[in-house]
């Protein structure tokens, strides 16, 4: 029957792989040069086939050594994320929030006291991020996620049906006289990853040329920013731009809307060990938003 090779032969063997030099894996590890060299033949033994070959001053791993440093590298993977996943399990008080930058600095961050005050049980932790949660390997328990929904395995519900409608700062605003929608055909439009501006023109019944000037941006939080400093108009969604339209440094202009995308939801997966907890986020979320959905 074939040995299966130790934990600690396979990380030499991976680190070997990975600096295509035994010298410098043995640096790495902190063992000599011939250890390192014992170790690999010992493995070669094993298996019985080559696993390096000399080339020049290096030795190149075999296709066979990369499949194994792969798996070894896949496992110890596996291993510390579940180990990390259920380390953080043990404490049933704190509920790991995933949000997008522009939810958790526009929407999340002013309401991070009220949450605190309903619900003073729960230690939320808030992640930050542009990817999707991933459920299984982020110690992830409830995200607010944009997109379109139907994500395989997971259970979510859209938590908010908001417009998007075209806002500048007062000063720009009386500067380029934007009485009517046609006025924006002229001024410098800000755009982020969205890009709408098609859409509202279309509902607005304005039709081209449409200008190009204006810079893009990947966050909508910093186009906002950039708005109320004057330098161009911007497409914002209700729920984003609402702070700033009551603080009177941005305006909406025209009454002409569009439905906000991408969507809003609220995902989990079920079977959770904190799903008393995630459900009581969950149900302060929902009420929060409740101004931002039809029906």
């Amino acid at each position: 029957m074939t040995r299966i090779p130790s934990t600690s032969a396979l990380r030499l063997l991976e680190t070997a792989v990975r600096r295509r030099s035994y010298s410098h894996a043995a640096t790495e590890l902190n063992l000599s040069h011939s250890a390192v060299g014992q170790q690999i033949r010992r493995l070669e033994e094993d298996l019985g086939r080559r696993l390096f070959q000399r080339q020049g001053l290096s030795m190149a791993p075999t296709a066979e050594a990369q499949e194994l440093a792969a798996a070894y590298v896949a496992a110890r993977d596996t291993i510390e994320r579940t180990w990390m996943r259920l380390a953080q399990g043990a404490s049933q008080t704190t509920v790991v929030l995933s949000v997008e930058p522009a939810m958790a600095r526009l929407w999340l961050a002013p309401r991070l006291s009220a949450l605190r005050a309903a619900l003073p049980e729960i230690q939320v932790q808030v992640q930050t991020t542009r990817d999707l949660a991933n459920f299984e390997s982020d110690n992830v328990d409830l995200a607010i996620r944009l997109g379109g929904g139907g994500w395989l395995g997971i259970e979510a519900e859209q938590v908010l049906e908001d417009d998007m409608f075209p806002v500048c700062s007062p000063q720009l605003a009386q500067a380029r006289g934007l009485a009517r929608p046609q006025d924006l055909l002229a001024a410098p439009l800000l755009r982020d990853e969205a890009d709408s501006w098609l859409a509202w023109f279309k509902a607005a019944g304005v039709a081209g040329p449409f200008t190009t000037q204006g810079p893009r941006f990947d966050e909508s939080g910093v186009m906002l920013e950039a708005a109320a400093a004057g330098l161009g108009v911007a497409l914002a969604r209700e729920v984003f731009v609402q702070g700033d339209l009551d603080a009177g440094r941005l305006v909406r202009l025209f009454d002409v809307s569009i439905p906000a995308w991408p969507r809003c939801y609220l995902a989990w997966r079920e079977g959770s060990a904190k799903k008393v907890l995630v459900n009581r986020l969950r149900a302060w979320i929902w009420e929060e938003t409740a101004g931002w959905r039809r029906g």
